[in-house]
């Protein structure tokens, strides 16, 4: 009879990996959602980080925001799906990283939801696609896309957004802000039409095609090629062009 030390051990379910170091440990949900909710059942690969206010993308990745009452990760799919994805607490930064190069990612993508009471901070670096289809508030927002990524926000209530975008990344955007800056280097389209703006000021070295809604000013700067649609007929207006730029006046938004 083969000795207890020769058997194989028999370890737990797959879970999405929690890099060591300086990360805080993330625990696991076995039981109910969050300490008090019983009733409440963790659904597989969900983990309660502690208090972030940022995320961070690197890699491959099909992330779904919804801002609640608490902070959870939910890393979905089998096993190996889970066991391919990092995921660690640097700060108030949630980090995501799916294993492997992006630029040669050739399995499916991850599925990760992602739960914050606050959010401040959005940046992807790779091909990511960031949905936030629920409501959102923050006070002071900033995207930042460094690749061929994607940021969507539907119902967007916020002071202030700054949406960047650094290579072929693409936005979308709809609700409210009282200031909008972007800032475009590269290739990017950035669809505002359905954010209302009180300020809006658009920079862009490269390609861009833009879409924004500005009721109070509209400020632009164009080094390069681009698109220009403003709704809004804002009755400040201040230009800085160094390339080609068309710019369409679409008037008051209905």
């Amino acid at each position: 009879m083969a000795a207890a030390a020769d058997r194989p051990a028999r370890g737990p379910a797959a879970r999405p990996r929690a890099a060591p170091g300086r990360a805080a440990a993330l625990a696991w949900l076995a039981g109910g959602l969050f300490a008090g909710g019983a009733a409440a059942q963790a659904p597989a690969g969900a983990f309660a980080p502690g208090e972030f206010d940022a995320v961070a993308i690197s890699g491959v990745a099909d992330v779904r925001f919804t801002q609640g009452p608490a902070e959870q990760v939910v890393v979905e799919g089998d096993e190996a799906t889970r066991q391919s994805v990092t995921v660690e607490l640097r700060g108030r930064t949630l980090q995501i990283r799916p294993s492997g190069s992006w630029r040669f990612w050739s399995g499916q993508r991850p599925q990760i939801a992602v739960t914050a009471r606050q959010l401040t901070r959005v940046s992807i670096s790779g091909a990511a696609d960031w949905v936030a289809a629920s409501p959102v508030e923050a006070d002071r927002l900033t995207v930042s896309i460094a690749g061929s990524g994607n940021a969507r926000f539907d119902q967007l209530q916020a002071r202030q957004l700054n949406f960047n975008v650094s290579g072929a990344g693409d936005g979308r955007v709809a609700g409210r802000t009282d200031e909008l800056s972007l800032s475009i280097a590269g290739r990017s389209a950035f669809d505002g039409e359905q954010l209302r703006a009180a300020r809006a000021r658009v920079s862009v070295s490269g390609i861009g095609n833009v879409k924004v809604w500005a009721t109070e000013s509209f400020g632009y700067s164009v080094a390069g090629v681009s698109t220009i649609d403003v709704w809004g007929s804002p009755p400040q207006v201040r230009r800085s062009v160094a390339g080609q730029a068309e710019v369409h006046d679409r008037g008051p938004k209905p």
